[in-house]
């Protein structure tokens, strides 16, 4: 355990490593950000291609989201034309 409390001072002490460090964690967050962007717009790609095939086989809005649980707002969204 000392080992690793030694270690830990030596690198916080360490500019060039607490540097090193602080990039890897920024680029841990721009990741995990992109992550959730891409999930996002996969999930609202997702609701819109399902409304569009519904409409298609001629299920109206109402019906749509009692059946499927699509929010009015995520219908709206969607903006199926």
């Amino acid at each position: 355990m000392t080992e690793v409390v030694n270690c830990v001072k030596k690198s916080n002490s360490d500019k060039e490593m607490r540097a090193r460090m602080e990039d890897r964690e920024n680029s841990l967050i721009a990741l995990s950000l992109m992550r959730g962007s891409a999930y996002e717009k996969g999930k609202k790609e997702g609701i819109k291609e399902i409304i569009k095939n519904m409409l298609l086989k001629g299920k109206n809005k109402k019906e749509i989201m009692d059946l499927t649980g699509i929010s009015e707002k995520d219908f709206d969204e969607a903006n199926i034309n």
